[in-house]
């Protein structure tokens, strides 16, 4: 248990040395996915020096309560900020498989004497992307301090609420355990 937790640990700080001191966003990104592996090592290696399990539960339930409500917090500062209204042009999709298809919208638009290509911070299905391309511009929203931030839409997604839900529930449920012993 201690060799996996250390490994956990060295990956998650590999990754985090591995990325640029420019502040790009996938940069940011790949930032944050080292200190969340980092973190998960932690815990991996703390888990696995408690016998009772009462501090391990607590500790797991702890930390993916703390991501998913940091990923709903994220979300919403991100609506947030994205609050400027520019005419942008449908480029295309980026499409990412899995169990299922998402798609990514690629607009350009002029923002302050500049020209900008960018793909949104949120995605769709497929059945919205078709509806998506029937028209060639589009309003979306950017980040005034940062037009590479863009969304066409400012509708937080189910799934950010639900993570967000969830996450105040394990947090709660694991300082429970932490405090009284059980749920």
């Amino acid at each position: 248990m201690l060799k996996i937790g250390l490994l956990i640990i060295g990956l998650g700080i590999f990754i985090i040395a591995m990325s640029s001191s420019k502040y790009s966003k996938s940069e940011k990104d790949s930032r944050k996915v080292g200190v969340a592996i980092t973190v998960f090592g932690i815990v991996f290696l703390a888990t696995g020096l408690d016998s009772s399990g009462r501090a391990s539960f607590a500790l797991i339930g702890i930390t993916f309560g703390g991501f998913m409500v940091y990923a709903g917090v994220e979300e919403i500062k991100t609506i947030l900020k994205c609050n400027q209204t520019v005419d942008a042009k449908l480029e295309g999709f980026i499409e990412k498989t899995g169990r299922s298809s998402i798609y990514f919208p690629i607009m350009s638009f002029n923002y302050n004497g500049r020209k900008y290509k960018i793909k949104s911070d949120n995605s769709m299905y497929e059945g919205a992307m078709k509806l998506y391309q029937d028209s060639e511009i589009h309003t979306v929203y950017i980040n005034p301090n940062d037009p590479s931030q863009m969304r066409y839409n400012r509708k937080p997604s189910i799934y950010m609420y639900t993570g967000f839900i969830l996450g105040c529930l394990f947090l709660i449920a694991s300082i429970k355990v932490l405090l009284v012993g059980r749920i």
